[in-house]
């Protein structure tokens, strides 16, 4: 019966990927895959799929956004598409891997500019998930996982996973599942030989600006292009101020920074409440690519 589901899991997600986009798409496959999927059997949420152009990518179905991977192929293709445009040298730095799709995304282009992905995840069940992503795509070679939170300073902190334990997004609690510890970029950076990193990915539930605080001597003498989330909702949460980072990138570093809208990358002089942030560094003119083609 499994296979069955599986047969029929698989022939519909191509079918979504290929169909005309229509309102209400997204609940018909929502409603088609509560029928394919049994309900007392939690290893039946669990799937493979190719996404954004690379895998497979281990997926748990229960939630929306890895649901939408399969289904769609996509995760956040925006900011992959316009992140690829702009990484074109040194390492990769993926902040917040998760269940690493972003890490798996980026591993061959990487390889091919002889770098590294430096895969940094504090969750356990997430770092299993990530070492699971980089063995059925192959790509243990070329991601190295750290298995620590990164901040402006080191310590410990405890954090859970958002959906029920499930791996993937995860946050900061007072009274959370793991306790999990914390350092610097900059400190991972010396740890690899203070290597060239052409970019920075973060996505930490609001902790991004501390992040960069703590990759000073990273940015000072790397100058990678930074994509950050910056989820004002968990920073007002967390009460963490965006200014000494933004004053730091801008004025100190001259970094230009932009907002993702869409395909496009919008110059933005204040960053008032806008999240998805792409910051240049104003001195290579390679790094800026207002638009990526759809």
């Amino acid at each position: 019966m499994n296979s069955t589901r599986n047969i029929l899991r698989r022939t519909f997600s191509r079918c979504v990927r290929i169909a005309p986009r229509f309102r209400g798409l997204g609940r018909v496959v929502q409603l088609v895959d509560g029928l394919l999927t049994d309900g007392n059997n939690e290893f039946s949420y669990l799937a493979t799929a190719v996404v954004n152009g690379f895998g497979p990518v281990l997926l748990d179905l229960r939630t929306f956004d890895q649901r939408h991977a399969y289904y769609f192929g996509g995760y956040e293709s925006d900011a992959v598409d316009i992140s690829k445009s702009l990484y074109n040298r040194g390492s990769f730095y993926d902040v917040g891997a998760s269940i690493g799709i972003y890490s798996v995304s980026f591993a061959h282009a990487a390889a091919k500019l002889d770098h590294y992905v430096r895969a940094i995840e504090p969750v356990p069940a997430n770092q299993e998930r990530l070492h699971t992503q980089l063995t059925l795509s192959a790509i243990s070679d070329r991601v190295t996982v750290h298995p620590v939170a990164v901040s402006d300073l080191e310590g410990r902190l405890r954090m859970s996973l958002c959906a029920d334990r499930r791996p993937g997004n995860a946050r900061v609690e007072a009274h959370g599942h793991y306790e999990v510890c914390v350092t610097t970029l900059d400190k991972i950076w010396r740890h690899h030989g203070c290597e060239d990193v052409g970019f920075v990915k973060i996505d930490a539930e609001g902790f991004d600006a501390k992040i960069i605080c703590g990759a000073k001597e990273l940015i000072r003498k790397c100058r990678p292009v930074i994509l950050a989330e910056f989820s004002r909702h968990c920073m007002r949460k967390a009460r963490i101020d965006m200014r000494p980072c933004w004053e730091m990138l801008v004025n100190e570093f001259q970094y230009v920074p932009r907002r993702i809208v869409g395909k496009e990358l919008i110059p933005i002089k204040e960053p008032e409440d806008f999240e998805d942030l792409v910051f240049c560094w104003s001195g290579e003119s390679r790094q800026m690519v207002p638009h990526v083609g759809s």
